[in-house]
């Protein structure tokens, strides 16, 4: 996407299809995230989408960021590829803030706003956001969310926000426990810890680099 800009493709994505093939059932959908400079350009991105659809049967999510895919007519075109467009925020255009294109899947991408990867989203954003997932869930639409906002430790806990007042934790048959599973030197587990604890949550820490991993852990 972003060094080949969509040309000449195919050799990159059978390399990546291999890559992900121990994901099992669990590889449930493909992002793809383009350039912000990347102008739809219908030759290409057909000769794109045809490669992808050639190696991936998983549904397909794609996150533009230039406004020239922000029109109903490529969000015609992206539904009769079943391709769905990401919502994203912040939203480099207002039609970014919203899932277009293909209807039977949504997809939400947020990346932290005002300030992108740092900022952590409040309580009144959340149970936005959630009303939205409730509105697709409804429907039958699988609904995914990403959480981008890494730098500040603040994806786990929003996440971990989101997914309880969906009640994620009641579908999916497992408790509200939580383990935390890292090496504790890491910038990343020192940032997601600290968020848990200021926020009160408790939970268990699982040092790979003190206690391992076995296979099955690894596989559930």
């Amino acid at each position: 996407t972003h060094q080949r800009k969509l040309i000449d493709c195919a050799p990159l994505l059978a390399e990546f299809a291999g890559q992900v093939a121990g994901l099992g059932e669990k590889f449930a959908v493909l992002l793809v995230q383009l350039p912000p400079k990347l102008a739809f350009d219908e030759k290409v991105a057909s000769a794109f989408f045809r490669q992808v659809r050639k190696v991936f049967a998983v549904p397909l999510a794609l996150e533009p960021r230039h406004a020239s895919w922000f029109t109903s007519e490529i969000d015609a075109w992206l539904a009769e590829r079943r391709i769905a467009r990401v919502a994203a925020d912040p939203a480099r255009v207002p039609e970014a803030a919203i899932v277009g294109g293909w209807d039977g899947l949504a997809y939400y991408r947020w990346h932290g706003a005002p300030r992108v990867y740092f900022s952590d989203y409040d309580q009144a954003a959340l149970r936005h956001l959630g009303d939205k997932l409730r509105r697709h869930l409804s429907r039958g639409v699988p609904s995914w969310c990403i959480f981008d906002n890494t730098a500040s430790g603040a994806a786990l806990g929003n996440a971990l926000a989101l997914a309880a007042s969906l009640g994620v934790e009641s579908i999916m048959g497992k408790s509200a426990a939580i383990t935390l599973y890292g090496i504790k030197n890491c910038d990343t587990m020192k940032k997601a810890r600290a968020w848990l604890d200021a926020k009160g949550v408790a939970y268990d820490f699982h040092d790979y680099k003190i206690a391992g991993i076995d296979r099955p852990t690894l596989e559930t």
